[in-house]
């Protein structure tokens, strides 16, 4: 009874565990996912950064160049910037959309002097184009432009510190995941491994008893049948005698009195005879049939 009773209970155990234990591995696994889907966000936005910095740059190479020089060509830079940083700062705006207000007000910052340093290279870009070589180098010279790019590089530098520190804790966070994955799954399989040799082991202890017990079964039956033949042999040979007995009466109190006995008491005596032989056919058919039997179960 404890023995089944153990069984109904570790089995369904077993099954939970193997569930709650998925459940745990799978959650931790999509904590480490979105983890790593943070890590790439972070830096995929520090790249938005360095793309918009760099079209900045570029930018400015491509004034400085066609200032210098006058040849149209130096502004090639200058116009391939010009036609992506309008996009590049969209992807700005929209991966730094879950950030801190700061960061979103920084960004916005950023992009208002690229809107002035782009005006203030257009103006001296303007002057050149019209002759006016000194005036455009005079512009130049004011430091109006380099103080835009001072202040945009330390804003990109800011927000480029900002998502370092948060790729840190990401990694921090991600690291102290995946070693509590580690963790979990090794108790919880360890656990599970106990619990499913100390099952298995239960239930080939159970197996064993109920052989041992089916086994005694058998012996113990075999034992009253074997009693039991006995008995019906026993009781057959006595009924025999009786039989016997019956049947020899009666024919000697035909043989004998039969003269004698009225018509009523020579039926009864007829009778008596006629029941004593079909008893001792059934007798015989009884005992045959049991000899039968033994002889098949022992084949």
């Amino acid at each position: 009874m404890i023995r089944k009773a153990a069984l109904q209970i570790g089995v369904p155990a077993l099954l939970v565990f193997i569930a709650w234990n998925a459940y745990l591995t799978v959650n931790h696994l999509r904590r480490v996912q979105k983890l790593d889907a943070i890590t790439l966000e972070s830096s995929a936005l520090q790249a938005k950064l360095a793309a918009v910095l760099k079209d900045v740059t570029d930018m400015e190479t491509g004034q400085r160049g066609y200032l210098l020089t006058g040849d149209l060509a130096y502004l090639q830079p200058y116009t391939d910037a010009k036609s992506r940083i309008g996009t590049n700062f969209v992807s700005l705006r929209a991966g730094l959309a879950n950030r801190t207000p700061n960061a979103q007000s920084l960004e916005s910052q950023l992009e208002s002097l690229a809107t002035s340093k782009q005006a203030e290279m257009e103006r001296s870009i303007s002057l050149r184009q019209q002759g006016y070589r000194r005036r455009s180098f005079n512009l130049v010279d004011t430091n109006e432009g380099k103080d835009y790019m001072d202040e945009m590089r330390h804003i990109v530098s800011s927000l480029s510190s900002a998502e370092s520190s948060n790729l840190a804790r990401f990694d921090t966070e991600r690291t102290a995941a995946l070693r509590k994955v580690w963790s979990v799954t090794i108790i919880a399989n360890s656990v599970l491994l106990v619990l499913a040799v100390g099952l298995f082991w239960l239930i080939r202890y159970h197996g064993r008893l109920l052989g041992e017990e089916a086994s005694q079964s058998r012996t113990e039956l075999a034992m009253r049948e074997l009693q039991l033949e006995k008995l019906t042999f026993a009781l057959s040979g006595q009924a025999r005698s009786d039989l016997i007995a019956m049947n020899t009466n009666s024919r000697l109190l035909l043989e004998n009195y039969g003269s004698f006995l009225p018509r009523q008491g020579h039926e009864y005596a007829e009778q008596m005879k006629e029941t004593a032989a079909q008893m001792e056919r059934l007798r015989q058919d009884l005992v045959g049939r049991r000899g039968s039997d033994g002889d098949v179960r022992a084949a």
